[in-house]
This record gives structure tokens, C-alpha cells and sequence, in this order.
């Protein structure tokens, strides 16, 4: 005859001495209900790459967090995104789908184990008109426009490649070159009919009646403001760039065109919409274009009445953008404010590490759907 054995404990039911009787099997049972059960790990969100796109949608992007694995959708302001694929239980790859306007967006990642929310995550910038050309942006016709020479037949910089400066004094007459030179420094100044300022820095410069020469620490331009009258009021644009050499007459092209391109507009749109901002107006642009001269950075300068300031936010809000010759790539330049002329208008100055091409000043509104600890003065796309 099978024997079953059996466990007692102590104040329940009865048995000898007021101890229970449980069989061994119930023992296991009553085991087996205490053991706790483990809890689901709840999704997070730790970036998009890339963080913007336009609103014709179809951008592929990156989505990374923690517990993705098994999600079964993923939404940009509501809308689904397509192709949707967990490549692991840390990154999401996804096509973003198309939107009606411009703005900042949640994304929303569902998983087996919940949900979570972005807020604002993504940036949406306007589809551009036409499709984007491979490098310069479309300029059209501008209001005021002027062509600067610099150089003539007897001057020469850096000619030998050892930073000298030789001047004939009389080729700089001929040519209407003023010639100063000071302890620290040879200016000269041509008009024809436009003004440039050449600077050459140096401490060592000898001359006598025939020839000025001596060593370069660095030289710079920089060319009387162009004037133009917009609908707003007058406003003026100049340049200031480092010069690397001169040995033959170079000319600089110096226009603010009458209206701004679509194309433009919306690589403008672009680079603010990339650092969480959005656009309030855009005053004017100054196109800058070199013959015969290497690019080098420089610093542009606009004035504008300060009552167009003044209605978009003051100049705190104000913000120079640039669009590279080169790659077509907007990129928002080093601002800063310097007062006011002697008309009353401000000045606004930025520092193009670049160098030249077009530059454009623009206001801000306050950044849309973005967290307060962002700050910005310099940006690149």
C-alpha cells in the first residue's frame, strides 16, 4: 500500500497538537502562486537621423530608443509611416509620409509593450517648387548691382609666393590707385568707378619715388556699401574678405536682387527648419561673386531700416544665411549687431568662414515646439 506523507503547520485546520495536515503535493502548489512575475519593458526614444524633411514625405530615417522589438507601427504627426522595419530592439528604419504644412511633428513609436511619444521630434519644411539644381541657387534680376576692380599693372602680392608687396607708384596713379602708407600698414584705395580698399598689414614696408615694397603679415578688401532702395526703405550691402594674393587685376560682383527665388526661399526654409526655427521674414539677399580670385572667409554687412526690425522681433531675431557657391548648401553664419550709421538704420554683420556667395538677412519667430534649453547664434545644415 502506497504511503503519502504529509507537512503540519502551526494555527490552521486541525491535526495533532493543532497542527494541519497538507499533502506535500499542495505544499508545491501554494510555492508556485507567490512567484512574482516579470514586468514588460516599456519603449524609449532617443533621436531621428535625419531630424527634418520636407512635406512631399518619402524621407528615409533612422529612429533609435530602447525595446523596439516587435513594434508594429510608427506615426509622424499622426500620419502612419511606411515601410516600417525593426532592424533591432534599439533602431526602427522608417519612410516618412507626406503632410499638408510645414511644422514641428510628434513621433510616435507602438510596441507590444506600449507606447511612446517625441514630442516635436521632427521638423517639416515646404517641398521645394522645382527640383533643386546641382549647385548655385536661381538669382533673379537684381535691383542694384555693381562690379569692383582690384589690382592694376604694378602692384603685386605674394607674386614670388613669399608674401611681398611690391607697388610702382606711378602705375598707381595711372590706374587712380591712392597709395598710404602708415607704420603698420599700406592702404590703397581705387575707384573705377567703384571704391575697394585694399589693406596690407605689415611692419616693414620701405618706398622712395619709383617703388613702395616690403613683407605682408596678411592683407583684406573690403568695397564701399552698394545702395538700393526696396519697397521698405534704402539698405546697403559691403564685403570684407581675406586676401590670399594679388597678381593681376580680380573683380568683385556685388548685387541685392529685387525679389527672392523660390528655390532660395526654400533653402532658407531649410537650414532654419533643421535648427528648430522658423522664418518671419526675409528682408533682402546680396549676391557676391569673385573673377580671378580665390575664395577665402569673409564678413558681409547689411544695413536695414530699423523699423523692419523692429516689427519682426527686434534685432535679437535677426539672422544671416548663407548658400554655398560651391555645394548649394545652406548653412546660418555668426550675427552680430553693430548699431546704427549715421542715417539711423542698423547694421548686422556676419562671419563667413566660407568665404563669398549669397547671403541673405532673415528674422526669426519663436522656435516652434522646442524644448527651452536649445539655444542658437551660429548654425550649419
Amino acid at each position: 500500500m502506497a504511503v503519502r506523507k504529509f507537512f503540519r503547520f502551526p494555527g490552521i485546520g486541525t491535526g495533532n497538537a493543532g497542527y494541519p495536515v497538507v499533502p506535500v503535493l499542495g505544499l508545491f502548489f501554494l510555492i508556485f502562486l507567490f512567484v512574482p512575475a516579470v514586468a514588460a519593458i516599456s519603449p524609449t526614444f532617443t533621436g531621428i537621423v535625419p531630424a527634418s524633411g520636407s512635406t512631399a514625405g518619402g524621407t528615409s530615417v533612422i529612429i533609435t530608443g530602447t525595446a523596439f522589438t516587435g513594434a508594429t507601427g510608427v506615426t509622424f504627426g499622426g500620419i502612419p509611416a511606411a515601410d516600417v522595419t525593426v532592424v533591432d530592439d534599439t533602431s526602427i528604419a522608417a519612410t516618412t509620409p507626406a503632410y499638408a504644412s510645414a511644422g514641428r511633428v510628434n513621433v510616435v513609436i507602438t510596441t507590444p509593450n506600449g507606447t511612446v511619444t517625441a514630442f516635436g521630434a521632427y521638423a517639416i519644411y515646404p517641398a521645394p517648387a522645382a527640383p533643386l539644381p546641382a549647385n548655385n541657387p536661381g538669382i533673379v534680376a537684381p535691383i542694384a548691382s555693381r562690379s569692383y576692380t582690384m589690382g592694376f599693372p604694378g602692384l603685386s602680392y605674394t607674386v614670388t609666393g613669399n608674401n611681398t608687396l611690391v607697388i610702382n607708384k606711378s602705375a598707381a596713379q595711372a590706374a587712380g590707385a591712392t597709395v598710404t602708407m602708415y607704420p603698420d600698414r599700406v592702404e590703397v584705395y581705387q575707384h573705377n568707378p567703384s571704391g575697394i580698399l585694399i589693406t596690407f598689414w605689415g611692419n616693414d614696408f620701405t618706398g622712395d619715388e619709383g617703388n613702395l615694397t616690403g613683407p605682408v603679415s596678411h592683407a583684406v578688401f573690403l568695397t564701399d556699401p552698394l545702395n538700393a532702395t526696396l519697397a521698405f526703405g534704402n539698405v546697403t550691402g559691403s564685403v570684407q574678405a581675406t586676401l590670399p594674393a594679388l597678381t593681376r587685376p580680380v573683380s568683385i560682383g556685388v548685387a541685392i536682387p529685387g525679389n527672392l527665388s523660390a528655390d532660395t526661399l526654400y533653402r532658407f526654409e531649410k537650414i532654419f527648419a533643421s535648427n528648430y526655427l522658423q522664418i518671419n521674414g526675409v528682408a533682402y539677399t546680396i549676391s557676391v561673386k569673385k573673377v580671378n580670385l580665390a575664395n577665402a572667409p569673409a564678413n558681409i554687412t547689411f544695413t536695414i531700416p530699423a523699423s523692419w526690425v523692429d516689427q519682426r522681433g527686434g534685432n535679437e531675431a535677426v539672422r544671416i544665411t548663407r548658400i554655398s557657391d560651391e555645394t548649394g548648401m545652406p548653412e546660418m553664419i555668426n550675427t552680430t549687431y553693430e548699431g546704427l550709421d549715421a542715417q539711423g538704420n542698423m547694421i548686422f554683420c556676419g562671419d563667413s568662414p566660407g568665404g563669398t556667395s549669397l547671403f541673405g538677412l532673415l528674422t526669426l519667430i519663436h522656435p516652434f515646439a522646442v524644448n527651452a534649453h536649445h539655444h542658437f547664434f551660429s548654425y550649419r545644415f
